[in-house]
């Protein structure tokens, strides 16, 4: 083995190290999450999830008054409201379960069959929040258009049984949906709220919406829940907190057209542990916008695409005193989708992945930051919390929000005179920082202090927002101004170009699988001259092989008259060796630009490769075939192994592809280095399986056409025409299809080399 062949070898053995190490690194193995959905319980072992706050703009030291409401006050229940609807036929996109607990927002689902969940394939009944007693399960809050209202069950309902299996725990709802298929008729006992004779509520259950919000656990303690979205705190001296309590405290609740109002009324005594005077009332409201209707003129129905609801933050000042400078602190959207974290990958701004949920923002005089879920937690775990921050101080806010793979909630200040001016706006996890599970499944939001507000009394400090929850479609994002979250990466007009063709095939023939043959059927006739080239040099290099043989064993200690001999074969046979190099140089962007657009455009979620089958019905996942990990070790096919759970069909296709055209392009071996070199290159081609083992099942079928092309082209090429000077005489080498239609030709004959078999000879005489 020479030095070349060797320090190939050393060398693969390195990515292979690097590459797993990476793997092992950045994609920790999933914690193990409860699906009981039902209000957190208190552990009076354990304090509340409590984020780490960034270095200079701590929470001050929470005391028994910030902690709580006063003893005299009479302590509130916690209050849920559904707006909208899962009725596409209702003028929203959204269903939104808002929370008195912090006056925030519980959960937010998606109306659009076309955003179901793609893990939980459970039935759906409806977030119900149910509450044990004695009787049964007590209804907390029925969305509209969910399967529960649609079958007539109410809030304050009493869910005894399902289908004869008694309900006394959340668990046990959970359990009895957990194999419950979509479409599935089941039969609740129902007894009313207020007293009444129990009945029979035959329910079908639906496929379940994709929740882009909702109340998170902690992987280490399922009954403690992560801090729900939109919390709220009180801002001084910078941004130092003040009353605390108002992020998980009840708020008074009321219902307004097409939305909800929370307030709470801070007492003098609570303000005396802020060294301030008088009363302030802290007001969040909520309003859902409907569908824009045409020809509306109002600029609120104007930018709404009903996904979009308008927030508004007011602190009156209550008293008979000035109030010193009054600002808040808003806490972003929490639990965003998981979905795909241990395949995809996120594009992000610059040379890094993003995490299964960034966070990104803008001033509206500055540039678009996106900060990485890893980077955040690093930069808390290093007690470097400032290098989180977003935006700079003195800036009006534009917008700040959490990021995933095809999905977003943002926040979007107003673009007038009343636009806050950040104080402070830095991103950092909202749940404790993990060991193991930190790189991409941390859960990360922002924090947002504005500039504060002297109050004189009965003035306000009022700001208005637009949050926008739903898909990273670019048309939604263009409506609310804020496109440039969808970022494309490398070669970016090569993915938009590739997108428009493949959406165009598509508005042709409604199938994105059908339409990524076409895509690439286009691309590589385009490229059709030069892979015929690429081809014809393939078979030109087997044909000079031996000829290259020799030359090397002739000039072997002299690589100088070595290289003018092989230059001066190329001459003679007029064989350009940059001509394969060319092809492979002018697919590389349309690769990356494919890979990219399938990793941006949600179009390919969720799209099947065969209507009507689980298997390859998202495109931009694997195909999932067949799940194993119950087979197999976890560092294998764990959702962190290097597999993962499932077995992939087409990425094993792929590479067989790949062997094949190897076999085809590649001269045979003349020598024993040349057949080392050879085994090496067919040990990396099996190795890119592995790198591919998790693409997209869409960019698997990009692949398999292309090779397929390929083989083709290299198969239906003639044979050379040489010069009788370079071939002797001799008739030139066949081509792949005419050697292949020889061996066809020989089993159907039953002949070999163009002789008879001898067996066959024998009983040819014996009849004779």
């Amino acid at each position: 083995m020479d030095k070349r062949t060797l320090l190939f070898l050393v060398l693969s053995l390195l990515v292979l190290t690097v590459y797993f190490t990476a793997r092992a690194w950045l994609i920790p193995p999933p914690p193990v999450v409860a699906e009981v959905e039902e209000p957190p319980v208190e552990d009076p072992a354990r304090p509340a999830i409590e984020p780490v706050q960034p270095g200079g703009g701590e929470d001050e030291p929470p005391t028994a008054t910030e902690e709580q409401p006063a003893e005299s006050e009479k302590p509130l229940e916690t209050k849920r409201v559904a707006v909208g609807s899962l009725d596409m036929a209702a003028p929203y996109r959204l269903l939104v379960t808002f929370s008195s607990k912090g006056g925030t927002i519980e959960r937010i689902e998606l109306a659009d069959p076309k955003f179901r969940d793609l893990e939980n394939r459970a039935g759906y009944l409806g977030q119900v929040a149910p509450i044990a007693t004695p009787r049964g399960l007590k209804i907390g809050v029925v969305g509209a258009g969910t399967p529960a209202a649609i079958a007539g069950i109410t809030a304050g309902d009493i869910l005894v049984s399902l289908d004869g299996e008694s309900l006394l725990t959340p668990d046990d709802l959970t359990r009895s949906l957990h194999n419950r298929k979509p479409g599935e008729e089941v039969k609740l006992v129902v007894e009313p709220g207020q007293g009444g004779p129990r009945r029979t509520v035959p329910v079908e259950l639906s496929a379940r919406p994709l929740e882009l919000i909702h109340p998170e656990n902690d992987p280490h303690d399922p009954t403690i829940e992560h801090p729900l979205s939109f919390q709220l705190a009180l801002a001084q001296n910078g941004d130092k907190a003040f009353a605390s309590f108002l992020r998980n405290a009840e708020w008074e609740t009321k219902e307004i057209p097409e939305g909800v109002e929370f307030s709470r009324k801070l007492s003098e005594t609570q303000l005396a542990e802020a060294n301030r005077q008088g009363s302030l009332e802290v007001v969040k409201r909520y309003r859902l916008l409907p569908i824009s209707a045409p020809g509306s003129e109002t600029e609120t129905e104007t930018n709404s695409s009903g996904y979009s609801l308008h927030f508004e933050i007011e602190i009156r000042n209550a008293g008979d005193t000035a109030q010193p400078a009054v600002a808040y602190m808003l806490d972003g959207p929490t639990g965003l989708p998981l979905e795909g974290w241990w395949y995809s990958y996120k594009v992000a701004t610059g040379w890094s992945a993003g995490g299964a949920r960034d966070v990104v923002g803008r001033s509206q005089s500055g540039a678009f930051v996106m900060q990485i879920c890893s980077a955040i937690v690093k930069n808390y775990e290093n007690d470097k919390p400032n290098d989180s921050d977003l935006l700079n101080a003195g800036e009006k806010l534009d917008f700040l929000g959490g990021d995933t793979q095809y999905f977003c909630a943002v926040l979007i200040a107003a673009n007038d005179a009343n636009a806050p001016v950040v104080q402070r706006a830095f991103a950092r996890p909202v749940s404790e920082l993990d060991p193991i599970n930190k790189s991409k499944r941390t859960d990360v939001s922002f924090r947002f202090v504005p500039q504060g507000k002297i109050l004189e009394p009965g003035e306000s400090l009022k700001h208005s927002f637009v949050i926008f929850a739903g898909p990273k479609q670019p048309e939604l994002l263009a409506r609310h101004e804020i496109s440039t979250i969808l970022q494309y990466g490398w070669f970016g007009p090569v993915a938009r170009l590739m997108l428009l063709i493949l959406h165009t095939f598509h508005a042709i023939v409604p199938n994105y699988g059908i339409a990524i043959i076409l895509l690439t059927v286009m691309v590589r006739g385009l490229m059709l001259p030069i892979g015929r080239q690429a081809a014809k040099n393939a078979q030109m290099m087997q044909v000079m092989a031996p000829e290259l043989a020799k030359i090397k064993e002739k000039y072997k200690t002299d690589l100088q008259k070595q290289g003018q001999a092989q230059q001066e074969l190329f001459r003679k046979y007029k064989y350009n060796p940059m001509t394969g190099c060319l092809l492979m140089f002018l697919q590389l962007p349309v690769f990356i630009g494919l890979y990219r657009g399938l990793a941006v455009d949600i179009e390919l979620r969720q799209a099947p490769l065969i209507p009507g089958l689980d298997w390859a019905s998202n495109l931009a996942g694997p195909d999932m075939l067949w799940r194993w990990d119950a087979y197999l070790p976890e560092f294998l096919a764990g959702e962190n192994g290097y597999l993962g759970p499932y077995l992939n069909v087409l990425p094993l296709v792929t590479v067989a592809l790949f062997v094949v055209q190897q076999k085809l392009f590649t001269p045979p071996a003349t020598d024993e280095q040349t057949k080392m070199q050879q085994q090496v290159m067919m040990f990396m081609t099996i190795f890119i399986g592995f790198l591919f083992f998790r693409v997209p099942a869409g960019l698997c079928l990009y692949f398999i056409v292309s090779s397929l092309w390929g083989v083709s082209e290299r198969l239906l090429l003639p044979k050379p025409k040489l010069p009788s000077e370079l071939t002797g005489g001799e008739p030139a080498p066949k081509s792949g299809l005419s050697k292949l239609t020889d061996r066809l030709t020989q089993m159907v004959s039953g002949s070999s080399n163009g002789e008879p078999k001898k067996g066959r000879s024998r009983r040819s005489s014996k009849k004779r």
